[in-house]
This record gives C-alpha cells, structure tokens and sequence, in this order.
C-alpha cells in the first residue's frame, strides 16, 4: 500500500513541474508582447498607410493585459493605452508623414467616433503649428461647438469659425468678431465668399483648415457641384499656403466621390 502511494505521489510532482514552467513561460511572454505589440499598432509599416484599426479584438485584449501589469502607478504608460491618447498619436504621424508648409488631406471617419476623433484633430492642429485656423461647420452650430471644445480644454480662441447650419436651422445668431454664417449649406457661392472673408478677417495668418464635412455637404447639394465646390477650397488652400483636413464619414454609398476628391489632395487617412 506505501508503495502505491509513492507511486502516485511521485506521479503528481511530476506533473506540476511542466504546468509552472508553462505558467512561468505564459508570464513571462505577457510582460513583452503587449509593449511590443502597442509599439506595432502605433508604427504601422509604409504599406498600411490608409487605414487604422482601432476596433480588433487581440488590440482589446493586449491593450487589457498591459492595464493589468502596469497598475496605477505608471500614468505615462496608462496615458499611451487611453484610446484618446492612440487616436492622437495616429493622426499626429500621419500628419507628420505629410508636407510641413502646406497640404489637404481627406480624413475618412467611422461615425461612431466622429466627435472624438474631430476633437482631438483640432486640439493637434492648433499644438502642431503653434497658429490660428478656419473651422468650417455644417453639421453643429458654432456656439455649441466652441462650448464643447472648452469643456474638452481645447482653446477656442485659436479658431474662427464658418458657420453654415445655425441659420438654415432657425437658430438666432448674433454677431461675433470670430464667426461668419452663411444661410445654408446649399448655398456653395456664399459659403466660398465666407471662408474668403474668414481668412481675411483673421489678423494672424491662419495656419490651417478643417472642413466638417463633405458628408453633409452631399445632402444638400449634387454630387458634381460638390466636387468642384471642394476642388476649388483646395485651391485657396494651397494658395493661401496653409494645411486643410477635409472631413468625410466613410461609406461605400460615397466611394465614387473619394476616388474623384483622392485626385486633389495629397493624402487619404482613415481612422476606423
């Protein structure tokens, strides 16, 4: 009987010594791979230029992993995982890839991370030339914008906006030395004239543009006048020597308008 229970002891131990060499091996492998792969996620090869993946599943898991192993102590480390914080850096590169003077870039936005992702744009726009811009808005009015851009610590001061949706809306408007409206959306001449007009009201050059958005412009207007309207912003752009980010929501229903405005602009982002 003793021997059978040594056997059977032995035949424990035996087992237990490959299963904590696995664990320690699994432990040890988790301290490497989630940097190594963050460092992947945020450097995408020359090859991936087009297109970000912010929603996969392995990123969820590693980004959770490294939450584990770094605690709360490392707030650095817990900045770089936030998904603000990975949205910026994405959009920083990419800008940085891009002509330092001036150039347009088309910035293709999943809807479901629209405010975000146009949130931090501006806030890296205004750090990234240390200038003013022109805000263009046909989807929120200019008010409620700027209030939402104090509350994310964004300076407001820096912009003046081109407001196209408070009137059409019938929303009161009143003047301010930082917004100029237009009627609406469809009025694509009056819209010109007024980013004409905002770029020479500004007393510092302006240093760049964002347009918000192509998207909404197309529920207005034809999709031919569009393209012309679009390409003729362009061209002020790169007279006026200053860097413009057109935004558009992604979808296959605009394919065609993508393929014509990629002929324009000297880039194509997109953040999924």
């Amino acid at each position: 009987m003793k021997k059978k229970k040594s056997q059977k002891t032995g035949k424990k131990r035996k087992e237990k010594k490959p299963a904590k060499k696995k664990q320690a091996k699994k432990q040890s492998k988790g301290l490497r791979d989630p940097v190594k792969e963050l460092e992947k996620l945020l450097t995408k090869p020359e090859k991936q230029k087009r297109t970000f993946v912010t929603k996969d599943k392995a990123e969820i898991e590693m980004k959770t992993s490294l939450r584990k192993e770094i605690g709360d102590e490392d707030e650095e480390l817990k900045d770089l995982i936030s998904p603000k914080r990975s949205i910026d850096l994405k959009i920083l590169r990419y800008l940085e890839e891009l002509p330092k003077e001036q150039f347009t870039a088309l910035l293709l936005v999943e809807p479901t991370n629209y405010s975000k992702i146009n949130h931090e744009l501006i806030r890296i726009l205004i750090n990234h030339t240390q200038g003013r811009g022109l805000y263009v808005t046909l989807n929120r009015a200019s008010d409620f914008l700027e209030e939402t851009l104090k509350k994310e610590k964004i300076d407001t001061e820096k912009l003046f906006f081109v407001d196209a949706i408070s009137s059409g809306s019938g929303k009161a408007t009143k003047y301010k030395e930082n917004v100029i409206f237009v009627e609406s959306p469809r009025n694509l001449t009056g819209l010109s004239v007024a980013i004409d007009d905002a770029y020479k009201k500004v007393e510092e050059k302006p240093q760049f543009l964002i347009f918000d958005s192509i998207s909404t412009l197309l529920i207005y207007n034809d999709i031919n006048a569009v393209e012309r309207f679009i390409h003729s912003i362009i061209g002020k752009l790169r007279d006026w020597k200053i860097k413009g980010v057109l935004l558009m929501v992604k979808s296959e229903e605009h394919k065609g308008v993508v393929n014509s405005l990629s002929q324009f602009c000297d880039r194509i982002l997109e953040i999924l």
